[in-house]
C-alpha cells in the first residue's frame, strides 16, 4: 500500500524541481492568481469577506477549477480535511459523507445549501445521498467545519457546505459581452455527458443573461480490486440552470435564477449499500431538485453603512420510486417530497472611528419547510405518523468584526436567536422552542504572515418532527412511541490554532500558506432512538422504542493545510484526525474516523501551456473501538488496515499556439482516478464489506468557448 505512495510522490517531485529549476520568475499577473490560490476568501463562514489566513476557524474553499477530478461534487469536497467520504457503492445518488463526524444518516447536524437553499441530502429514507447539484455550474464551494458559524441557522454541529452558482460573467473570455461554451466529458466508469451555455451582458452591461444545459448518463460501476461485484446503475440525467440579472442604477442590483435537476434512473432499494439489482428488476424512479430564487441587492458607494441583500425562493426536492416484486406479488411506490419557502435578509456597514475599524453584520432569516411521503404497498398506504410535517424556523443574527492595529488584531463578536417550531398534520400538539448561540473569535498578527487564531462557538440542532412524533409500527422492527419533551442538542466547540502566509519567502520566489487549528468540544443531549423493554411487546410483537436526549459526545482532533507555489510548481497538502466518543462509555461515535494525509503536486509548462499534477491520500490504520461486533454466531471486525488511493491529472489551456480558435478559449483535461485499482474502505465499514470503493477511471473533459 504504501508503495504507490513513495513512487508517485518522488516521481512528482523530481520531475516537477527538476523543471521548476530552468522556469523564469513568474509575471505579476500569475503572482495574483497564486496568492488567490494560496489564501482563498473565505464568505460562508462570516457571511463577509475574509482570508482564509485571518478566519478563526476551519473552512476548506474550492474554485471551480478545483471540480475537475470527479462529475460528482461530494468526491471532489473529499480533498478538504474534515469533508470524508467512502463506504458506498459509487452511484451519483447515493454517497456517504461526513464534515467532522456528520452527515450520511444524521444529515441534521449539517447544514448544505446551493445559493442559501438548504436541502436535505437524504430526504427522510436514507436511500439516496445526494446534493443534487452541478460541479459546471459552481462558482466556488465551502465547507465551514465544526460548530464555529452561527449565522446559518440551526444544525450546524458538523459544519456548513455553502455552493455558490456562477453567473454570465464567469463564462466570460477577456473582452466579451456575449459567448458560448460546449463541454464533454467521458469517465470509463462509467459516465458521460455534455452541456452548452449561453451568456451575455448586453446594452452597456446593464442586463446578464445565462442559460445552461447538460445532459448525461450514469451506468454501471466496476468497484477496486477484483472479487467485489459491480455496482448496478441506470441513470439518465440533466441539469437546466438560468440566471438573470438587472443593474436598476451602479448600487442597485435584483437577481433571479431557476435550477432543476432530474435524474431517472435504475437503481436498488438502498442505493448505498447494495450493489445488485434484485432477481425481480430494477428499482425505478426519478430523483429531482428545483429551486427558484429573487435577490435585490443594494450598495451605494458613498453609504458605507449599507449593504442591503435581500432574498426570496422557494425549493422542491423528490425521489419517487417503483419496486415490483413480482416473484413476492409485491408492488411498493414510495415518494419523499421536500418543499422549503424563505426570506433572507442581511445589511454589512463598515464603520471606522480613529484607528478602529468595524464589520458590522445584521441578519434576519425566515422558513418554511414541509416534508411529505407517499408509501403504497400493493396499493394499501402506510402511516407514518410524523408525516405530513412543517418546520417553522426564525432566527435573528449580529456580528462585528472589530479590526485594530492596522488590521493586524480582529475581534469577531457575534450571536443569533432562533425560534423554531415544529408541527405535524395527524397531531394537534407542537414543539415551540428559542435558543441563542454566541461565538467569539480572535485573530492577531504576531509578525509579518504570521498569526494566531482562536474560537469559542456554539450551534444547536432542533428535535425533527420524526423524532418528536413518529408513533405506530413504522417498520417491522419497532414500534415507535412520540415524545414531545426532547431538547435541543447543543454543540459547545473551542477552536486554536495559527497561520502564515509569506510571498516571495527568503528572497525567492517562493510563495507559501500554512494553516493548522486544534479543536475539542462537546455536543449535550444527543437525540438516540432507545428500545422500551419495560413496556413489553407491541400488538405487532415488535419492542417499543421512542427517541430520548441521551448521550453526551466529545471530539477532538486537528486540521492542517500545507500549499506553496514556486515559479510553475505548485504543492497543496493537508492532514486531519478526528476522534468523537461518548463521553460515558469511552466508545466512538456514531464510527471511527481514520487520519488522513493528503499530497497534491502540479507542475505548468508555461512554454506548452500544459500542467501535470497527482495527489495522493493515504488513510493511517484506524484505532477502532469498539474493534467488531458479533451477529449471530459471527465476528464481524470494522476496517483497520491502512489504504492508499492516487490520482493523475493533466491540463492544457493553450495560451500561445498562435491558433485563436484554441487560445484562451479552450480546456482540454485528462486523468486518472485511483491509478493503481487500490481498494479504499471507510472507517466505518466491516473489512468483508464490498463496499470497496471505486476502480480504476479514466477520464476525458473537453471545453470550448466562443
Amino acid at each position: 500500500m504504501k508503495k504507490p505512495l513513495i513512487v508517485l510522490a518522488a516521481l512528482l517531485l523530481f520531475a516537477s524541481w527538476a523543471a521548476a529549476e530552468e522556469k523564469m520568475a513568474a509575471n505579476a499577473s500569475q503572482s495574483k492568481e497564486r496568492e488567490l490560490v494560496l489564501d482563498p476568501v473565505t464568505v460562508v463562514g462570516t457571511r463577509t469577506e475574509m482570508t482564509e489566513s485571518k478566519y478563526p476557524g476551519s473552512v476548506g474553499v474550492l474554485s471551480s477549477k478545483d471540480l475537475v477530478q470527479s462529475p460528482n461534487l461530494i468526491q471532489n469536497l473529499s480533498r478538504i480535511p474534515g469533508f470524508e467520504t467512502g463506504g458506498d457503492r459509487g452511484r451519483s445518488i447515493g454517497e456517504q459523507f461526513t464534515i467532522r463526524g456528520f452527515g450520511y444518516q444524521s444529515e441534521e447536524r449539517v447544514i448544505i445549501k446551493q445559493d442559501d437553499i438548504r436541502r436535505s441530502a437524504s430526504m427522510f429514507s436514507n436511500h439516496i445521498s445526494t446534493f443534487r447539484t452541478d460541479p459546471d455550474i459552481l462558482r466556488e464551494v465551502e465547507v465551514v467545519k465544526g460548530s464555529s458559524s452561527i449565522s446559518h441557522g440551526g444544525g450546524a454541529i458538523g459544519g456548513v457546505v455553502g455552493m455558490t452558482t456562477k453567473d454570465a460573467r464567469d463564462f466570460l473570455l477577456p473582452g466579451q459581452t456575449a459567448g458560448a461554451q460546449v463541454k464533454g466529458r467521458y469517465d470509463h466508469n462509467n459516465h458521460y455527458s455534455g452541456s452548452v451555455a449561453l451568456y451575455g451582458i448586453p446594452f452597456d452591461e446593464r442586463y446578464e443573461l445565462l442559460l445552461f444545459y447538460k445532459n448525461g448518463h450514469n451506468g454501471d460501476i466496476r468497484m477496486a480490486e477484483s472479487g467485489n461485484p459491480d455496482t448496478d446503475f441506470n441513470e439518465y440525467f440533466y441539469t437546466l440552470f438560468l440566471k438573470g440579472a438587472v443593474n436598476i442604477t451602479e448600487s442597485q442590483k435584483i437577481t433571479t435564477s431557476f435550477f432543476k435537476i432530474n435524474q431517472d434512473v435504475d437503481t436498488v432499494w438502498q442505493s448505498l449499500y447494495h450493489s445488485e439489482y434484485p432477481d425481480d428488476g430494477a428499482v425505478t424512479g426519478i430523483v429531482g431538485q428545483q429551486d427558484f430564487i429573487v435577490k435585490y441587492e443594494y450598495s451605494p458607494e458613498d453609504i458605507p453603512f449599507v449593504d442591503l441583500a435581500l432574498s426570496g425562493y422557494h425549493s422542491y426536492g423528490y425521489y419517487d420510486r417503483t419496486a415490483d416484486y413480482k416473484s413476492r406479488r409485491l408492488l411498493i411506490d414510495y415518494k419523499n417530497e421536500d418543499k422549503i419557502y424563505g426570506l433572507t435578509l442581511k445589511n454589512k456597514s463598515i464603520l471606522s472611528l480613529g484607528p478602529v475599524r468595524q464589520e458590522i453584520l445584521l441578519g434576519a432569516d425566515y422558513s418554511r419547510r414541509e416534508e411529505d411521503a407517499r408509501h403504497l404497498s400493493n396499493g394499501k398506504k402506510s402511516d407514518f405518523g410524523s408525516m405530513p410535517n412543517a418546520y417553522n424556523d426564525f432566527g435573528v443574527y449580529a456580528q462585528d468584526e472589530i479590526y485594530f492595529f492596522d488590521d493586524r488584531l480582529m475581534l469577531l463578536l457575534g450571536g443569533r436567536y432562533d425560534r423554531f417550531a415544529r408541527s405535524v398534520d395527524s397531531n394537534d400538539d407542537k414543539y415551540v422552542e428559542g435558543r441563542f448561540s454566541p461565538r467569539v473569535g480572535a485573530s492577531l498578527e504576531i509578525f509579518s504572515g504570521f498569526s494566531l487564531l482562536a474560537n469559542y462557538s456554539e450551534a444547536f440542532r432542533a428535535p425533527t418532527p420524526h423524532e418528536t412524533s413518529s408513533n405506530g409500527p413504522l417498520n417491522p422492527h419497532y414500534w415507535y412511541l412520540p415524545n414531545s419533551d426532547l431538547k435541543p442538542e447543543i454543540s459547545k466547540e473551542y477552536e486554536a490554532g495559527f497561520s502564515y502566509v509569506a510571498e516571495g519567502l527568503f528572497g525567492t520566489d517562493l510563495d507559501l500558506f500554512a494553516k493548522a487549528m486544534y479543536f475539542e468540544g462537546r455536543i449535550e443531549d444527543m437525540i438516540s432512538f432507545e428500545t422500551l423493554p419495560e413496556r413489553g411487546m407491541s400488538p405487532d410483537n415488535s419492542p417499543y422504542g421512542t427517541y430520548k436526549n441521551i448521550d453526551r459526545a466529545k471530539r477532538r482532533g486537528l486540521e492542517g493545510t500545507l500549499r506553496m507555489a514556486f515559479r510553475g510548481l505548485n504543492m497543496d497538502a493537508s492532514y486531519e484526525h478526528l476522534k468523537q466518543y461518548d463521553a460515558e462509555t469511552g466508545r466512538n461515535v456514531p464510527n471511527t474516523f481514520a487520519d488522513k494525509v493528503r499530497l497534491g503536486l502540479a507542475y505548468t509548462f508555461d512554454g506548452l501551456d500544459l500542467t501535470i499534477g497527482g495527489d495522493v491520500s493515504y488513510w493511517f490504520k484506524p484505532k477502532q473501538n469498539p474493534d467488531s461486533r458479533v451477529f449471530g454466531r459471527k465476528r464481524y471486525y470494522y476496517a483497520r488496515d491502512d489504504y492508499t488511493i492516487c490520482n493523475l491529472l493533466l491540463k492544457w489551456e493553450p495560451h500561445s499556439t498562435g491558433l485563436k480558435y484554441l487560445d484562451g478559449s479552450t480546456e482540454v483535461a485528462l486523468g486518472v482516478n485511483n491509478i493503481f485499482d487500490h481498494r479504499y474502505l471507510n472507517a466505518r465499514e466491516y473489512e468483508d464489506t464490498g463496499r470497496s470503493g471505486k476502480g480504476r477511471n479514466i477520464f476525458l473533459s473537453l471545453t470550448k468557448k466562443f
